[in-house]
């Protein structure tokens, strides 16, 4: 390994030269170069290490903040922002596609900066950082929850992102408001015929554990089966509390 040319001081692009390091880099060729302690001049005054002929030769010139503002700039004026409604009780923003997403009025200033689309039934959006983009969900961005936490939407309307309709949950607990599966033999949640036995099956599972809730002659006490174990583990969050005034579930 050559001596290291002395940079100490110097300024490259963005970046201000503090001192040599002892990390050492490989480069293509095969060569070893040390690395310098360098600090952009950028807003974070980010730190770095950068092998000497990264800086030499001009291919460092900042932390990442360059290749940010430039992607930013390149796309100015290829997206829109959103168009937004702010006249009534709540929020109502618009896709570029026209499709409308509903929030709190208060959140109005956490979310009119960016250009939020709808993919896969989520309000979502594009972010640059230093390490490239990011898909940002507004449910995501507006209901705070700890990491290994999911967001969920009760009432299962992925683009209704006020407050009162987003709650933190664990995965399990998150997986349990989902939607009716497309091969539903009753229509209903949780239960299901019975070829085998000629019956009507409630189930319901929760944290890994199934409760098998018994076969029933007819498809109405299977449902009061499944909804009162829902009401009983579940309150008022339960999957299909909207049926419980119908089938007298107290």
């Amino acid at each position: 390994m050559s001596k290291p040319k002395d940079l100490k001081g110097k300024q490259y692009g963005r970046l201000k030269v503090i001192c040599l390091t002892d990390k050492v880099f490989i480069t293509p060729n095969g060569s070893q170069q040390r690395g310098w302690l360098c600090e952009c001049s950028c807003e974070k005054h980010t730190r770095l290490i950068v092998r000497q002929s990264a800086l030499t030769k001009g291919n460092t010139r900042s932390c990442g903040c360059l290749k940010i503002e430039k992607a930013h700039t390149n796309n100015k004026g290829k997206l829109k922002l959103n168009r937004y409604d702010l006249a009534g009780e709540y929020g109502i923003g618009y896709t570029n596609s026209g499709k409308p997403f509903y929030f709190d009025l208060e959140d109005y200033d956490k979310i009119k900066n960016y250009t939020w689309i709808q993919s896969s039934g989520y309000i979502q959006t594009v972010v640059y950082r230093e390490n490239g983009k990011i898909v940002i969900k507004m449910h995501n961005l507006l209901c705070p929850h700890k990491e290994g936490e999911e967001v969920d939407h009760l009432n299962r309307q992925k683009n209704d992102n006020s407050k009162n309709n987003l709650k933190p949950k664990t995965h399990l607990d998150n997986m349990i408001n989902v939607g009716l599966k497309k091969n539903s033999t009753s229509g209903f949640i949780g239960v299901n015929w019975r070829e085998d036995n000629q019956k009507w099956r409630a189930v319901l599972r929760r944290e890994g554990v199934k409760y098998n809730l018994g076969s029933f002659e007819t498809k109405e006490e299977a449902i009061i089966a499944r909804l009162r174990k829902e009401k009983e583990l579940f309150g008022d969050e339960a999957p299909q509390r909207h049926l419980f005034k119908e089938y007298g579930i107290e």
